[in-house]
């Protein structure tokens, strides 16, 4: 009964992103330390919403205290935790934090296709790279070759090496929302047919 689309309102959850993290800097680009969570866009959803009375609450979640009402939906696959944030008495609202963002570049994992155009040239550039030393007879010429090749081959492997490492975190300003909510979540319980979520009212500035 509790799930009849007559006894659900709206509400707007915000799932938190374990895979961002925004963190504070000063003016000189220092860490001060403080982190901020980082949550996706918020999502509109509907469902039962009620006050935490009543013993089938209290055989729900156990002995749990410091909850002030109980959501109640028949989604099952509903994606809320204990770590999302919630818009239940007023609408969404976010507050602008002038921060630095981190951004990790991508490796670029596809390999130059060049090298195979190339392969059928190369008998051609052997050629001429031989003709300089067939006509330098003297040795200075060969020893130039020689110390030449060693050379670039020790520049080159270094320079694999160096691109073969993960690329560094850049930390990018931007300006992050954070939502100004005004429930977050105690605890879910899933059930056969149903989930049950307590959350508890909070203030966010």
């Amino acid at each position: 009964m509790r799930c009849l689309e007559r006894n659900k309102q709206t509400f707007y959850y915000c799932l938190l992103d374990p895979t961002k993290e925004v963190r504070m800097l000063d003016e000189y680009g220092n860490e001060t330390g403080e982190t901020i969570p980082y949550y996706d866009a918020h999502v509109s959803a509907r469902a039962n919403i009620s006050p935490a009375t009543g013993q089938s609450s209290v055989e729900q979640f156990g002995n749990l205290e410091g909850y002030d009402k109980v959501i109640v939906t028949d989604d099952l696959t509903c994606p809320i935790t204990e770590s999302t944030v919630l818009f239940v008495d007023k609408a969404p609202e976010y507050t602008n934090i002038e921060t630095y963002i981190i951004e990790t570049p991508d490796p670029d994992p596809d390999p130059e296709p060049d090298d195979g155009d190339q392969d059928p040239d190369e008998p051609s550039d052997g050629g001429e790279g031989n003709e300089p030393q067939d006509g330098g007879t003297d040795g200075t010429g060969t020893d130039d070759g020689e110390d030449a090749e060693p050379g670039a081959a020790d520049d080159g492997e270094g320079d694999d090496g160096e691109s073969g490492d993960e690329p560094e975190p850049q930390f990018v300003p931007a300006t992050y929302s954070r939502p100004a909510y005004d429930y977050i979540v105690k605890r879910v319980a899933k059930s056969l047919n149903s989930v049950s979520i307590a959350i508890r009212k909070v203030k966010v500035s």
